[in-house]
């Protein structure tokens, strides 16, 4: 995690939460050997910021130190850690890479324990609202664990199910590969027990009373600035398809939030409705569709083992949807319309206005990069889209054999075979047309005032204090 990243304490749980939840949507596409590579790095980062939390107040006269160690964290990690070193000297998982997901999250729990560190030494003595907040962190941090520990544990044990279904062999590799396959089965159901058994008896409760400052006045505008000029940066430098995963799922994220906070906002009356209802709902709906198409297909060439993302992009988008998120998200459900439209401000409604315009100025980007030919896939990646992709993409004959078997048994590299780059231009050239008319679109905002001169709040333990920002609404129980 760079030090770009201004998200706060709480915002970056946040994230955490949504990642993890993000890995039980498809648990087939699971690779179980890199998400049993990072496990151990995501538990150890956990351990660490877990360990960070107050657990009693700070005495006058006596240096401000962190509580006693916490015992799920210490029982987490001693079970991470004998996973890890019993799997070390076997074949399985072996060397090669890991989970972006879970190593992301990982990063996100590091950058959480620096920030804690960073304001532990200049707490006052007799703040009860610090123990508070290090409570709520605390379920939060469990949850994300408990929840990546079980979709690690989904991914092995369909595995086994695929080894022990499939073709007969009594290879000794074969054999030991099950038996570490099992093992590791057995462990991550420990671990999982583990932070279960904490959770169910601190959760939800264990969020009552944690700070919430109001969304920030001009936080969006910023963020969708810094976002545009990540964005186009990044397809410059590093035009390849991890870029482009990026940009098109920030870009469906932002565009669907946007969509939801404007409608909203015209329901109101903050808006002009008729304006909204004729210009913008119906094109805000198909450009959330078109940048969502374009990521789909994405994704699917793009395993989670290879997507090297720019770090500045990667902390842009996150502060994106964190600024997003915290308008249009309660927990896990979209807020009401009377929420956002508390939430919002006039400047948060011009923000998001603007960002239409510059929305088709990216998608035009994207669509270069992709027409580019330069993109290269892992050849896996390949076949298995065209094994999966309906309907014809180009008009040779469909029996042609478009990868080498070669590259397939080496995992190799190669450029975008002419099937997929057809289906990828065809989905790419979409997004522009649905956003030309949203750049073209009057921007219906009404009574918009400049921003207000109120007096900033004083820094708060959970927020980040070297830009303050606000963090996301209250946490809701699964």
């Amino acid at each position: 995690m760079t030090t770009s990243d201004t998200r706060s304490v709480g915002e970056l749980l946040l994230a955490c939460d949504r990642d993890t939840r993000a890995l039980l949507l498809d648990p087939h596409d699971l690779d179980a050997a890199a998400l049993v590579r990072a496990w151990p790095e995501m538990v150890q980062a956990a351990h660490e910021l877990l360990s960070a939390l107050p657990t009693s107040l700070p005495h006058p006269g006596r240096a401000t130190q962190p509580g006693p160690a916490d015992v799920i964290a210490e029982r987490l990690r001693m079970a991470s850690d004998g996973t890890h070193r019993h799997l070390a000297a076997r074949t399985w998982p072996g060397t090669g890479p890991s989970d972006s997901r879970l190593i992301g999250v990982a990063d996100a729990f590091v950058r959480a324990h620096d920030l804690i560190h960073a304001t532990w030494r200049g707490l006052e003595p007799g703040r009860v609202d610090v123990l508070v907040d290090a409570t709520a962190a605390r379920a939060r941090v469990l949850h994300s664990v408990y929840v990546a520990t079980h979709a690690v544990g989904l991914a092995v044990g369909q595995e086994i199910r695929d080894r022990e279904h499939g073709p007969a062999t009594r290879s000794r590799h074969a054999t030991h590969r099950l038996a570490a396959l099992r093992y590791t089965r057995d462990r991550l159901q420990v671990a999982e027990r583990i932070t279960g058994t904490e959770l169910y008896r601190v959760f939800p409760h264990a969020l009552t009373g944690e700070h919430r400052d109001p969304p920030a006045a001009g936080r969006v505008a910023t963020v969708l600035a810094r976002w545009d000029l990540e964005a186009h940066r990044a397809l410059a430098t590093h035009p390849g398809l991890p870029t482009l995963f990026e940009v098109t799922r920030i870009q469906a994220a932002t565009t669907a939030m946007t969509h939801r906070i404007m409608a909203a906002a015209a329901s109101q009356g903050d808006l002009d409705a008729l304006t909204f209802q004729e210009q913008l709902d119906a094109q805000l709906a198909a450009a959330t569709s078109a940048w969502q198409i374009l990521h789909t297909d994405l994704r699917d060439l793009t395993p989670p083992t290879a997507r090297a993302i720019p770090d500045a992009l990667h902390a842009a988008g996150g502060e994106v949807v964190a600024a997003l998120a915290e308008i249009v998200i309660d927990g896990t459900a979209l807020a009401s319309t009377a929420t956002i439209v508390d939430r919002s401000s006039p400047e948060t409604l011009h923000a998001a206005a603007e960002t239409l315009a510059a929305s088709h100025d990216l998608a035009i980007t994207v669509l270069d990069t992709v027409a580019d030919g330069s993109l290269t896939v892992s050849a896996r990646a390949a076949q298995a889209y065209l094994t999966h992709q309906q309907g014809p993409t180009v008009s040779e004959s469909p029996t042609r054999t478009w990868i080498d078997p070669r590259d397939l048994t080496a995992h190799r590299t190669i450029p975008l075979p002419p099937p997929v780059a057809v289906c990828l231009q065809r989905h790419a050239s979409y997004v522009p047309n649905v956003t030309g008319g949203l750049a073209a679109a009057a921007l219906p905002v009404r009574d918009l005032h400049p921003p207000g001169t109120e007096e900033p709040r004083p820094p708060h333990w959970y927020g980040n204090h070297d830009a303050p920002r606000s963090t996301p609404a209250a946490y809701v129980a699964p």
